[in-house]
């Protein structure tokens, strides 16, 4: 399954599940967020159960509680509501049939109350910003002023200033 691994790996990384499934919905991959979103969602299932059978009842447990009806195998978007919490979006995309034949699904999970946020080597990468702008840069967006970010990064305002001042210009 060569192109399942990556995608998940870079769905974990965008702070999204991301599961694998085979042509009757059985669960070949996840990533440690579809893993935490299902177990606080559906609850763990308790005894000896696989881990993939365990994340394929979680899955299910989840859609019934769905505003639309999921079809596995077809481009799919299925709203969950949450009581205590932003609705779980769930969105099916078929990756064809693979050379032993199998229609494959991934599945991505994404947490509407989650705000994901990029790492500062991240934007560092992206970006082409020293790790300080990049830390100025999310700490900002945190909400941070900059009298705060420079009293905690031990620099002056005018520092600060001028780190928000590369970011913006990016």
């Amino acid at each position: 399954m060569p192109l399942g691994k990556p995608l998940t790996d870079t769905l974990e990384r965008m702070g999204c599940g991301g599961l694998v499934l085979d042509e009757r919905g059985h669960v070949l991959l996840a990533n440690a967020t579809a893993e935490r979103i299902l177990e606080q969602d559906a609850g763990r299932a308790s005894g000896m159960v696989e881990q993939s059978e365990w994340l394929r009842g979680a899955i299910k447990k989840l859609l019934r509680r769905a505003a639309s009806r999921f079809t596995l195998n077809q481009n799919t978007w299925v709203r969950v509501p949450r009581e205590d919490k932003r609705d779980l979006v769930l969105h099916a995309v078929p990756i064809g049939d693979n050379p032993d034949g199998a229609a494959r699904t991934v599945l991505i999970l994404v947490d509407l109350s989650f705000n994901p946020e990029p790492t500062p080597k991240v934007l560092e990468t992206m970006f082409g910003l020293t790790p300080a702008e990049a830390r100025a840069a999310i700490r900002i967006t945190r909400g941070y002023t900059p009298a705060d970010i420079a009293q905690g990064s031990g620099v002056s305002i005018a520092t600060v200033r001028s780190q928000l001042g590369v970011v913006l210009r990016e």
